[in-house]
């Protein structure tokens, strides 16, 4: 008989995220991504801003062409409740997002 270890990070769900960085000057760069659902968005941002160095004043954003909402660092996939493979931006903001949830 034989025997398999298991890891349980790997039995872990995960969403494959399609990203659509803004760029400086024109247009987008698209990556995609697969994490964990329950891994929060403020770790992919923060890797995001150390791979962009133009990227400092950018936020994550969930949404459709109509509207795009801020995903704070603390939201996970599985808490904004997406599907396996979602589209989410990383453009420039002049609002900085601050997760006073735990707070207050």
């Amino acid at each position: 008989m034989t025997s398999y270890a298991t890891d349980p990070e790997m039995l872990e769900p995960t969403i494959t995220v399609m990203l659509m960085v803004e760029k400086p000057i024109s247009g987008y760069e698209r990556l995609e991504i697969k994490m964990r659902r329950n891994s929060s968005f403020g770790k992919l941002a923060s890797l995001l801003r150390t791979k962009f160095d133009y990227a400092a004043k950018h936020v994550l954003q969930t949404g459709d062409l109509d509207e795009w909402k801020i995903i704070f660092d603390t939201d996970t996939p599985a808490s904004l409740k997406l599907e396996d493979r979602a589209q989410l931006r990383f453009v420039r903001s002049d609002i900085e997002p601050l997760d006073a949830s735990k707070i207050l």
